[in-house]
């Protein structure tokens, strides 16, 4: 049987070259516990070469989300200094494997979150900042249909984002409103509490999940915390912007070329 170790080795040799997750393309059997401690090997070998962590994200958030990958948990991923980008930038389309998107909100957090069941207070106290970001996926899956063992060994089909440059403190707001917009047209977007409440809530996930192996969210560490909308795949020459109603707006470019 082929080690973790092994398997995590060829998982970065595939994502490096733009093609991650070939090893699904062929029968193989994971658990979910399994995935983790594949992306954690990853994660560990990419700390090996200097790629420093920064975070996590938080997936499979919303049922628009869950619908349309057919998977109904949480999931979480790991963010990398060298895959975060400044809003305005320039992405080439070839250096992801069919690129998608999710518009969202991201917090980086003031002091440490530990353990289950969190109370929202603790968690708020938590939160410094809030700032829309455009996540970048490689949206792919080997397998006929999707697998959450798949999803989180491939990082969450995570590849980077887009980050804002609005810091506002957090509020939870009823009247809260988030948009997509691909070349000046609305695609998608939610209102409403469930985009400010799904901040707590995937917060406290994350730090229930990461207590449960002995780790915790640190000061100064990133968290995506999740789409409502769902996953937007992105053809050719394209602008997109994320605009909020309370917490700014974030903007990039994909072209084509290598």
């Amino acid at each position: 049987m082929i080690s973790i170790d092994e398997l995590a080795a060829r998982q970065l040799r595939d994502y490096d070259s733009r093609q991650p997750g070939l090893m699904f393309a062929n029968p193989i059997t994971l658990s979910v516990e399994d995935a983790y401690n594949l992306q954690e090997a990853v994660a560990a070998l990419r700390q090996q070469r200097g790629d420093k962590q920064t975070g996590y994200k938080v997936g499979c958030t919303s049922p628009a989300i869950r619908t349309q990958i057919e998977i109904d948990h949480p999931v979480s991923g790991r963010l990398w200094e060298s895959e975060r980008h400044r809003s305005g930038c320039s992405l080439k389309l070839n250096d992801f494997c069919n690129p998608a998107i999710e518009g969202e909100l991201a917090v980086e957090l003031t002091r440490d979150l530990h353990g289950e069941n969190l109370p929202d207070s603790e968690i708020e106290s938590a939160v410094g900042w809030v700032f829309p970001v455009i996540e970048l996926h490689n949206a792919v899956f080997r397998r006929d249909k999707p697998s959450a063992a798949e999803l989180i060994a491939n990082n969450a089909i995570h590849a980077g984002f887009v980050a804002g440059t609005t810091r506002t403190e957090f509020r939870q707001l009823n009247s809260a409103r988030l948009s997509i917009e691909i070349d000046g047209t609305v695609v998608d977007g939610y209102e409403g509490a469930d985009l400010t409440k799904t901040i707590i809530q995937s917060l406290r996930w994350l730090a229930a999940h990461l207590a449960r192996d002995g780790r915790q969210l640190n000061t100064h560490e990133t968290v995506l915390t999740g789409s409502l909308p769902k996953l937007i795949p992105v053809n050719g020459d394209t602008e997109i912007r994320v605009v909020t109603s309370h917490f700014g707006n974030v903007a990039a470019q994909f072209v084509a070329g290598g």
